[in-house]
C-alpha cells in the first residue's frame, strides 16, 4: 500500500509518514526529552491517519531523555498505529540508552536499536 507523505512538528520531533508506510520521527538537533515531549510525539503518531505501520526513531542528534520519557514511551508503545520499533543512533551514549530502555522499561512493540538507517528501514520493512 502506497501512502501520501505527510510531515507533522512539534517541539522536540518532526514526525512523517513516507510513501512506503513507515513512520520517521527524528528527534530536533541536541534537544532534551522529557515527558510532556514523550506525550505531545505519542498524540502525534496516535493522530496519524496509518494503522499498524512500523516507527523509525533518529535519536541521533538527542542530546538527552529523561526516566519518565523513556517509561512514558515504553507505556505509550501499545499504540494501535505502530507495529514496530526501530531506535536508530550513531552515537555511543544514545546506543546504551537505547538499549538501557529495551532491556529495563520492556516496551510492548518489537523494538530494535541500530546504528544504520538501512539496516532499520530494512527490519521495519518486515512488519509492514
Amino acid at each position: 500500500m502506497e501512502y501520501s507523505p505527510i510531515e507533522v512538528e512539534n517541539e522536540a520531533f518532526v514526525t512523517t509518514v513516507e510513501t512506503d508506510g513507515i513512520i520517521r520521527t527524528v528527534v530536533r538537533k541536541k534537544f532534551e526529552i522529557k515527558a510532556e515531549h514523550a506525550i505531545a510525539n505519542i498524540q502525534t503518531i496516535a493522530d496519524l491517519p496509518v494503522r499498524s505501520a512500523p516507527l523509525l526513531v533518529d535519536m541521533r542528534y538527542m542530546k538527552s531523555i529523561s526516566k519518565e520519557a523513556r517509561k512514558t514511551f515504553a507505556i505509550g508503545s501499545k499504540d494501535k498505529n505502530v507495529s514496530a520499533v526501530a531506535l536508530l543512533s550513531t552515537s555511543h551514549v544514545a546506543a546504551v540508552v537505547a538499549n538501557f530502555f529495551i532491556e529495563l522499561d520492556q516496551p510492548t512493540l518489537p523494538t530494535r536499536m541500530f546504528s544504520s538507517e538501512k539496516s532499520a528501514i530494512n527490519w521495519l520493512k518486515t512488519y509492514l
